[in-house]
């Protein structure tokens, strides 16, 4: 006898919660239609009596069918070592069989919807469906008045499958069993639960009320406008806005200066209390570069005396003329003139060098001593 009665117990090939109330996805299979056109069992014997030749209409089998998954590749099961995760009965004596949406089992009364659900959480392994056929028969001991039931084995149906989440079924042709014996038509269809993505159901995406994301088709974030980041958690500032070193944002288009900048995209350096505006200027926050022809630690002292030099030789210019007319006489204006620029080419020239105290004209025979406006070089 290859397998008596249902263990309810977790076996090695499957570690399923059936009707968990958390799960992270969700597989259905939907039972189509079984046939034995042979009415035979593993041993070639019809499932009731007679000869294999002659199986009648009570020679067929009395079906009943156990479920289970198990990881692809495992292989054929050992005997005895079979929990089943649905058990199926179906009427007697019928080996060309249409399931509907109900599905009875053992117990008197009780039955399972069709498709049957399985759900579990973790990322969906790709399993592969085991059906095994039996012949169950029932002998009865008039005289003591006890019956037992016992489970001639059918056939064994593996049944590979690849099943990614859709909104449709997956229709499977099921042919060959192990024995050869049945053919069996199912339908599958994976779908994750909420907030579960892609091909396996293994990627969880849930955004919550302030989130700044939506979830693809992958279960990939997708940021709103104006976030990015790992979690969508990061404000895209203004455009221009001199991040991260000069300023920040809390939401997006806003441009917030750190201390020592200022501007609408924080671009401008803020220099330190009392810095000159005409003479000082920063590059950094709290400085106070000066400007050429500017000193001092607010840049607000000028050192440059171009124009109060030139204001001194206009003012000083006309005197001198004046003075080499009188010594000359009208006849040597020309000279004069070329000898007052050529003074005032002196004086320009030292200038920042030395400092003119006086300025001694001479001519012919006669010197004369002409006062000038004192000129410090600062």
């Amino acid at each position: 006898m290859f397998w008596t009665g249902v263990q309810n117990t977790v076996t090695v090939f499957l570690a399923l919660i059936i009707q968990c109330t958390v799960s992270d996805w969700l597989l259905e299979i939907k039972l189509g239609s079984y046939s034995n056109p042979s009415s035979t069992k593993e041993d070639g014997q019809c499932c009731d009596s007679g000869p294999v030749a002659n199986c009648s209409q009570d020679a067929r089998c009395d079906n009943v069918f156990c479920l289970l998954l198990q990881p692809h590749g495992a292989g054929y099961l050992p005997p005895g070592t079979v929990a089943c995760l649905f058990y199926i009965q179906w009427s007697q004596n019928i080996d060309n069989i249409q399931f509907g949406s109900t599905l009875y089992t053992r117990t008197p009364n009780s039955y399972l919807e069709n498709p049957l659900v399985v759900m579990d959480s973790g990322a969906y392994p790709q399993y592969e469906l085991v059906l095994i056929v039996q012949d169950q028969d029932t002998v009865c001991i008039a005289y003591v008045n006890y019956c037992y039931t016992y489970q001639e084995p059918v056939d064994e149906i593996y049944i590979n499958f690849a099943v990614h989440p859709s909104s449709n079924f997956t229709v499977i042709n099921a042919t060959t069993g192990r024995y050869q014996r049945g053919t069996i038509t199912i339908s599958v269809r994976l779908t994750c639960s909420p907030h579960w993505y892609g091909q396996d159901c293994g990627t969880f995406c849930m955004p919550q009320n302030n989130s700044k994301f939506i979830c693809n088709n992958d279960g990939n974030k997708a940021c709103l406008k104006g976030w990015n980041g790992t979690n969508c958690s990061e404000a895209i500032c203004s455009d221009g806005c001199a991040v991260p070193t000069q300023a920040f944002c809390d939401v997006p288009d806003q441009c917030i200066c750190l201390p020592g900048w200022s501007g609408a995209q924080c671009t401008h350096c803020i220099p330190h209390e009392g810095c000159s505006s005409i003479g000082g200027y920063c590059l950094l926050p709290y400085q106070c570069l000066c400007h050429e022809n500017h000193t001092g630690d607010n840049c607000d002292i000028s050192v440059d005396n171009s124009s109060s030099l030139h204001t001194a030789i206009q003012g000083n210019r006309s005197h001198l003329t004046a003075e080499i007319i009188a010594v000359l006489g009208s006849s040597s204006i020309a000279l004069a003139l070329l000898v007052a620029t050529l003074v005032l080419s002196i004086i320009v020239y030292l200038k920042h060098q030395c400092r003119v105290r006086r300025v001694i004209i001479i001519t012919n025979k006669h010197i004369s001593r002409t006062e000038v406006a004192e000129l410090d070089e600062t």
